[in-house]
């Protein structure tokens, strides 16, 4: 389990999760227990990173169905886990659909009124076309940074 769950959030690896992960689901149980190093049940999370890896891995129908599965070991009365995970589970839906029609697009650095030397990704534009808002990482965390009404490129953000 903790092997598939170290792969999945792994740049460049995450094609590697499915497997551990997938033995992992085999043997779920209530009775296992966090930090045992002797431990050799999984948590009913392997359900749920499982169907992560699965969506990452363009494997959509298979991801929303451990999403269900993992659904089903939620209590009755956990209204805000079982939205999140039909939330879930239309996204894999979505998924399928957008990559049908993929979108072209061309990147372009902003220049130094938004790039500097640090990392900077994640970016959103405002509906409206006049701000943006990014993440750029620092030394000890990630920021969200917005530019508001400045010219870029001759642009208005």
């Amino acid at each position: 389990y903790r092997i598939g769950v170290c792969y999945l959030n792994m740049d460049g690896r995450k094609n590697l999760s499915v497997e551990y992960l997938e033995k992992a689901a085999k043997n779920i149980s209530a009775k296992h227990r966090e930090g045992s190093v002797t431990q050799m049940a999984a948590p009913y999370d392997a359900l749920y990173e499982l169907a992560r890896a699965y969506r990452i891995n363009y494997r959509f129908d298979e991801a929303r169905e451990t999403f269900e599965k993992y659904a089903l070991t939620l209590l009755p009365d956990d209204r805000e886990n079982r939205r999140f995970i039909e939330h879930e589970i239309k996204t894999c839906e979505t998924a399928k659909e957008l990559i049908k029609s993929p979108v072209q697009f061309s990147e372009e650095n902003l220049g130094e009124t938004v790039n500097d030397d640090k990392s900077n990704f994640n970016p959103v534009v405002s509906a409206d076309g006049k701000s943006l808002a990014f993440m750029t990482s620092l030394k000890f965390y990630d920021a969200v940074m917005c530019q508001n009404g400045k010219k870029i490129n001759g642009d208005i953000l």
